[in-house]
């Protein structure tokens, strides 16, 4: 963070250490492996999950 504030005049970033968010780290997403990819041909770069 001090970094990105470095440069601009006027303004002073001083980090608090004490400050905790207590933020829980989110269970990773699933997904079901039950679609099929398929690559169409007119974008093959980008392909599709059908069922």
């Amino acid at each position: 963070m001090t970094d990105l504030f470095k440069g601009l005049k006027g303004f002073t970033y001083k980090p608090n250490r004490s400050c905790s968010l207590d933020i829980e780290t989110p269970d990773p997403l699933i997904e079901p492996d039950d679609m099929v990819m398929v690559e169409p041909p007119c974008h093959p770069n980008e392909p599709l999950k059908v069922p």
